[in-house]
């Protein structure tokens, strides 16, 4: 967990909606991520929303638009150069050989 916002610690621990979630996607969780972790992230403000499927080595991003709904997800796929950019944290730059690496 990073946390940016310090405002929103406090003794019990974090509150309010993250500006970003990234979930690492199992077989036994695929419904859970895919469907109601979804809905729950749009509906609470989570401004964008990183799926990451190792076994398909594929990165869905996900990012609220300005009426709060999600926006078709921009999809990455393995590929030696390719990058995923977060669009909430510009400076957030990962290959995803890095990140695909890590199942090998």
């Amino acid at each position: 967990v990073v946390v940016c916002d310090k405002s929103k610690l406090d003794k019990g621990g974090y509150y309010g909606a993250p500006t970003l979630v990234i979930e690492i996607v199992s077989k036994s969780s695929r419904k859970r991520d895919y469907i109601i972790k979804l809905h729950k992230y749009e509906k609470a403000g989570v401004k964008e929303y990183w799926i990451i499927v190792p076994n398909d080595e594929v990165i869905m991003r996900y990012t609220l638009n300005e009426k709060g709904s999600y926006e078709i997800p921009d999809i990455y796929v393995l590929d030696e150069d390719e990058e995923i950019i977060s669009r909430i944290f510009p400076d957030l730059t990962i290959k995803l050989k890095d990140i695909f690496t890590l199942w090998e």
